[in-house]
C-alpha cells in the first residue's frame, strides 16, 4: 500500500488526478495539500492546509511515495511575472526540496509543451526552468508531462487560454504527422496519464510530451 501527496487538487488537471487517485486501490493515503479546506469524500483522504511561503516546515507531511505536482497559474492571473515564477517555479522546486528530504520515491509534474529555460517566451522560460530544476535533484524518479493547450472547463475564466481553445476548433484538422503533440488535449485524459505513469516504474528523469500523454490517457480508461 502507498501514500500518494497532490498539490494542486482545486486546478483543472488536480481536480481529474484526485478523482482517479480515490479508485487506485494500491493508496491507502492520500494527502492533498491546499491553501484553505479541502472538501473530502473519501477516509483515505487526509487534507493538509499549508502555508507555502513556509513550505520547509511541512517535512513530515510531505512524505510518501509519490508526488503528484499540478500547480499552475498564468501571469494575468497571478498579477505579475513575479507572482506567476513564485508558483510555477519557486513553489514547485520548494516542494521538490522537501520530498527529496523526506524519501519520496517518485515526483509527477505537470509543464507545457514548448518548455525550455532558454526560451524568450516568459511562461515557457520558467517552466523549463523548473523542470531543470527537478532534473537536477535526487528524487529517485522524475516524471515530466508536457502536455499541450489543456480543453476543459475552469472554475476561473482564462482570456488567452479561451482564444486558443476557439482557434483550435477551427483548425485542429491541421494537427497531424509531426504537429501532433500540439493538439489540444482534455485535462482529464492528462490526469489519467499521469496516475497511470505513476504505477509504471521509471528510470531516472523522464519527459512525456504531448502526444505520448494522449495515447497513455485513452489507455488508462
Amino acid at each position: 500500500m502507498k501514500t500518494a501527496l497532490l498539490f494542486g487538487a482545486t486546478g483543472l488537471t488536480g481536480r481529474y488526478v484526485y478523482q482517479y487517485l480515490l479508485k487506485e486501490e494500491q493508496y491507502s493515503t492520500i494527502r492533498v495539500f491546499t491553501r484553505s479546506p479541502f472538501s473530502l469524500n473519501d477516509p483515505k483522504v487526509e487534507n493538509i492546509v499549508i502555508d507555502f511561503e513556509k513550505l520547509s516546515s511541512y517535512e513530515n507531511q510531505i512524505a510518501g511515495d509519490i508526488l503528484f505536482c499540478c500547480l499552475g497559474t498564468t501571469r494575468r492571473k497571478a498579477g505579475s511575472k513575479e507572482n506567476f515564477r513564485k508558483v510555477d517555479f519557486e513553489y514547485v522546486a520548494a516542494i521538490a526540496e522537501v520530498a527529496e528530504k523526506a524519501g519520496v520515491k517518485k515526483f509527477l509534474v505537470i509543464s507545457s509543451v514548448g518548455a525550455d529555460a532558454e526560451s524568450k517566451n516568459y511562461y515557457l522560460r520558467v517552466k523549463g526552468e523548473m523542470e531543470n530544476f527537478l532534473i537536477h535533484t535526487a528524487i529517485p524518479q522524475v516524471v515530466i508531462l508536457r502536455p499541450s493547450l489543456l480543453l476543459g472547463r475552469r472554475e476561473e475564466f482564462r482570456f488567452g487560454e479561451e482564444m486558443g481553445k476557439q482557434i483550435y476548433s477551427f483548425l485542429k484538422f491541421l494537427f497531424v504527422g509531426p504537429l501532433r503533440r500540439y493538439r489540444g488535449i482534455h485535462a482529464k485524459t492528462v490526469a489519467r496519464a499521469m496516475v497511470r505513469l505513476a504505477d509504471v516504474d521509471t528510470i531516472g528523469r523522464q519527459i512525456i510530451p504531448s502526444d505520448q500523454i494522449a495515447v497513455l490517457g485513452r489507455a488508462a480508461r
